[in-house]
């Protein structure tokens, strides 16, 4: 079975992809889209949300297969408020991808703990 992660039902009209649209020039589908393949590349490659980069441009290696636009979309995502920048993480990850972590790390504890210990 597929592991989740939670999208709230009014990510549409958030003020975040509203300005994710304006700053990329993008209609809403596109934006949605946008950002939520960006959260599936992070739960299969920092699962964690933390990203771990010192540079931004580094968040070109989670799009996959990048964007038309990917380093307008990474400053975006930051500027927007998608990714916090100290230190680089997905914004609020916690909240979205704790039923997914916990699924995924069930059996292995301690691992979930330090996850989310570094959200402490």
């Amino acid at each position: 079975m597929g592991q989740w992660i939670k999208v709230e039902t009014d990510l549409e009209s958030s003020h975040k992809v509203r300005a994710l649209m304006r700053k990329m020039g993008i209609n809403k589908d596109e934006a949605i889209g946008l950002i939520i393949r960006f959260w599936f590349s992070v739960t299969r490659q920092k699962p964690s949300g933390i990203l771990g980069f010192s540079d931004p441009d580094r968040m070109l290696d989670l799009l996959e297969p990048p964007p038309e636009k990917s380093k307008e979309f990474i400053a975006a995502l930051i500027e927007v408020g998608l990714v916090d920048t100290d230190p680089l993480r997905v914004h609020d990850w916690m909240d979205y991808a704790k039923g997914y972590l916990q699924a995924k790390y069930g059996k292995n504890k301690a691992k979930y703990s330090a996850i989310e210990d570094q959200w402490a």
